[in-house]
């Protein structure tokens, strides 16, 4: 009967309308995650360029490095750590303690840096101390001769993803998936075990 196909219709073209607004909620919850993403690694590299700054003109073994590293790490909570280390990846310095000889060059990121002599945003993994998943970063300084002189590294915090997330009022029965360029799993919404 008519009425049927007309009910039939007005369904399915409610449907589509539904499907249409939650296909523009994705995208848009996708563009700020990725808006928020970019302005948190700017973030971090403008800090990581501060104490270059501050440790390139006094030496860091005349000062407590701990303390001043910590307390960066006190006012950016989404980084996990600070590291100063020499060309050959041993620890000059780091806001938390770290056995004498200890070295950042086995972290994925130490070839990429050294390789790029530039700011570099490295791959998914997990920080030693805190057990967090983190996106390490690196900021290299280079002498006049163009070689590597120190490098100050840091990792975003990406248990921060969540808090944005939560804030964001995702409808229910949202998915939310974020993996790298390697398909690494980076986070999950709604959080599952393993």
């Amino acid at each position: 009967s008519p009425s049927c196909i007309l009910i039939f219709y007005a369904s399915q073209h409610e449907r589509s309308g539904l499907r249409s607004a939650a296909f523009h909620d994705a995208l848009t919850l996708a563009k700020n995650l990725s808006d928020q993403q970019e302005q948190l690694i700017d973030d971090a590299r403008q800090t990581l360029f501060s104490i270059s700054q501050l440790f390139e003109s006094i030496e860091p073994k005349r000062i407590d490095s701990q303390k001043i590293l910590s307390e960066f790490q006190k006012q950016n909570p989404q980084l996990v750590s600070f590291f100063i280390a020499k060309p050959d990846g041993e620890l000059i310095a780091s806001s938390a303690y770290f056995p004498k000889g200890f070295t950042i060059s086995g972290r994925p990121i130490y070839p990429v840096v050294t390789q790029q002599k530039a700011f570099t945003i490295g791959e998914y993994s997990v920080a030693r101390l805190t057990g967090k998943p983190i996106l390490s970063m690196a900021y290299p300084i280079l002498g006049d001769n163009g070689q590597i002189k120190t490098i100050y590294i840091t990792g975003l915090d990406l248990t921060r993803i969540d808090q944005f997330v939560s804030k964001s009022q995702l409808p229910q029965g949202t998915l939310l998936t974020i993996i790298d360029r390697n398909g690494t799993l980076l986070y999950q919404y709604p959080n599952t075990p393993n």
